[in-house]
């Protein structure tokens, strides 16, 4: 349990940089997108144990596709080409994975710090 507890800790620390690397164009992206993208198969090898490997790959498709989507909205809200609920419409987001993103707001004050 306490790898999982890991997994989770090094999923919220590569989310951050990537979304750091995201917002101010660092040179590192795609390192940190790498790393952050092996995270679902991470998970997916330790879920495999308990929920064996149908349910666990699909674990890993569905994060696979939060931390892709992720990624496209911090850089549409960062190029503002594109606003956030055109963006989710064009995704089709289910409700669950617009939960998933709550932490956009967050996002966007970041970006707006300026007061705009």
């Amino acid at each position: 349990m306490n790898y999982i507890r890991m997994l989770w800790e090094q999923h919220g620390v590569w989310t951050r940089s990537t979304i750091t690397s995201l917002v101010f164009s660092l040179p590192n992206l795609d390192s940190v997108m790498d790393r952050l993208l092996r995270n679902p198969v991470d998970f997916e090898h330790v879920l495999q144990y308990y929920y064996g490997k149908r349910i666990s790959s699909k674990f890993r498709d569905l994060l696979t596709e939060h931390l892709v989507v992720a990624a496209d909205l911090v850089k549409a809200a960062k190029s503002e080409m594109i606003r956030l609920p055109q963006k989710r419409k064009e995704f089709g987001m289910p409700m669950l994975m617009q939960l998933l993103f709550s932490w956009e707001i967050l996002i966007l004050t970041g970006l707006t710090s300026n007061g705009e």
